[in-house]
């Protein structure tokens, strides 16, 4: 390297290597952006917690954690039935959840089901 060169694109993801590369020539301080905040609501009410056995009909939750574990997420969850009203009364909160949050994902009950309530709720 030589002065003036650049180091790391804007938007790099800072790794352990990174960290070190930058104290071995000095860098001491760098301008950084924070990782975003995600709100993630999964909903739906064949969806279950990993840590339980799904039954008939039931399948663990696996978007929620796919999602929160996207670099550079840093995460908060929420899971919800599927349900009319639980469904507007946490949309409606989610103003609260965005201001805690730079955005809100919302995973499932969009599809064709006649459970699926996400889609209406939300319109």
């Amino acid at each position: 390297m030589k002065e003036g060169d650049q180091l790391l694109d804007a938007g790099h993801f800072l790794r352990p290597q990174d960290l070190g590369g930058l104290m071995a020539l000095g860098i001491t301080h760098v301008r950084v952006a924070a990782r975003p905040r995600v709100a993630i609501i999964s909903t739906g009410d064949e969806v279950i917690p990993p840590e339980l056995t799904p039954g008939p009909g039931q399948v663990r939750d696996v978007n929620t954690y796919t999602i929160a574990g996207l670099p550079p997420v840093q995460a908060e969850f929420h899971w919800l039935k599927d349900n009319r009203g639980r469904l507007r009364i946490a949309f409606s909160a989610t103003r609260v959840a965005l201001e805690t949050a730079d955005m809100l994902v919302i995973s499932a009950g969009s599809s064709v089901s006649t459970r699926d309530l996400t889609a209406d709720v939300v319109e």
